[in-house]
């Protein structure tokens, strides 16, 4: 009774230290991709950086990093803790784990998640004043398209309001390329659908009443665009009066 459990522990003990080797080799792959620079002398975590150790629980492995404490204290921000996370995390489903927890040491030897790490920005808030003005009269104004010469008249005039679609394109550090921040979702991408309800509507809704309207993002949907640089030798651009660099 006892031969053929011998046996099926002996055949599974390579197995495990295959799978143990093949995941400790994935995981020095990853720094290895984390901290190598790009073409422009970009790497999203110092070269000096190390895997200290890493820990298995069931389904849940936690890497624990050894990263420069100067970089952890004044260079780390959001946007990297998510790419370093994310590196580590999305190929380790292969190896059975799908809560994937990464950690740095501090400068006393204890290891906490990189957010930890991140720097909170405190904003002051002004407060803001009341508008008293009069309402502007609206005899014989009518409202315009946002590229007429004139701006009408409204209950905004004065006010100056910036407007933000939020996400768009952006550099992805982990594949070194540009992507949009959200996929494809039921034939949407909301990067490319949020412009366009901001430009096309709310932006000449504002316009229309008064408002000193700005955009975030760019709001020309004129895919030509001519960039002069006034500091080109060879250039045609010229500067007449006393102008200053600023």
């Amino acid at each position: 009774m006892n031969k053929p459990i011998f046996w099926l522990v002996i055949c599974l003990l390579p197995i495990t230290v295959l799978s143990q080797s093949s995941l400790e080799k994935k995981l020095e792959s990853i720094l290895s991709d984390l901290t190598t620079e790009d073409k422009f002398g970009y790497s999203i975590l110092p070269k000096e950086s190390e895997i200290a150790e890493f820990e298995q629980s069931g389904t849940q492995l936690t890497v624990k990093l050894d990263i420069p404490i100067y970089f952890l204290d004044h260079e780390l921000d959001a946007e990297m803790a998510e790419e370093v996370i994310e590196h580590f995390a999305v190929p380790m489903s292969e190896f059975g784990f799908y809560t994937v927890f990464v950690k740095a040491q501090n400068e006393f030897g204890l290891y906490f998640h990189l957010s930890d790490f991140l720097n909170e920005e405190v904003t002051a808030y002004e407060t803001v004043r009341p508008n008293l003005d009069p309402s502007p009269s609206q005899q014989g104004r009518k409202g315009v398209d946002l590229y007429s010469d004139v701006q009408p008249i409204g209950q905004l005039n004065g006010a100056t309001v910036w407007l933000s679609a939020g996400h768009g394109w952006l550099y992805d550090k982990r594949w070194r390329t540009y992507k949009t921040q959200r996929g494809n979702t039921f034939g949407v991408v909301e990067d490319f659908s949020n412009i366009e309800m901001i430009n096309y509507h709310l932006l000449k809704y504002l316009y229309n009443a008064g408002a000193n309207v700005w955009t975030v993002r760019e709001r020309d949907m004129n895919e030509n665009e001519v960039i002069v640089d006034n500091d080109h030798k060879n250039g045609t651009y010229q500067e007449i009066g006393a102008w200053e660099t600023s």
